[in-house]
């Protein structure tokens, strides 16, 4: 057997390098390629939270404009017929009394109703913004994840 000459060395040597270099470097493709599944994965998931946050505030904003469209037309029937009652009324004090007591009637049903309204106004925005708040965690996680695996 011949001795290993400084050439043949050299091209063991060479040769290892580039082994180990193309094996890393396929590594790393394939970390990356991964990460641009779990980045694609992610946007997809994002874009279905926004769609289900838009249905959510469109159902909360037509759930709303119902109520107030119904609300309004009760409150101008109550106020025609109250007028009517006045109008009939035989003597000062009893339009009077009917005047008092549609106020306070309206004043009641306003104050309930802008109670229900900040109910619904809540309820609305809750259930526009969970499916929101759960894909801002499930980004945080995946960024963090990304950190420590760099």
């Amino acid at each position: 057997m011949a001795p290993k000459t400084k050439t043949f060395e050299a091209k063991e040597t060479f040769e290892a390098a580039f082994k180990n270099g193309s094996e890393s470097m396929k590594d790393a493709f394939e970390k990356m390629t991964a990460g641009f599944g779990d980045f694609a994965s992610l946007n997809r998931e994002n874009v279905e939270a926004f769609v289900k946050s838009a249905n959510a505030a469109a159902k909360g904003i037509e759930q709303i404009n119902s109520e107030l469209l119904a609300f309004s037309r009760q409150s101008m029937e109550d106020g025609v017929s109250a007028m009517k009652t006045i109008m009939g009324s035989k003597s000062l004090q009893e339009a009077m009394e009917a005047q008092s007591d549609f106020t306070k009637t309206a004043f009641d049903a306003y104050v309930s109703q802008m109670s229900k309204m900040g109910e619904l106004f809540v309820s609305a925005t809750r259930d526009a913004i969970e499916p929101i708040s759960g894909r801002v965690k499930a980004t945080m996680e995946v960024i963090q994840a990304g950190r420590h695996a760099a």
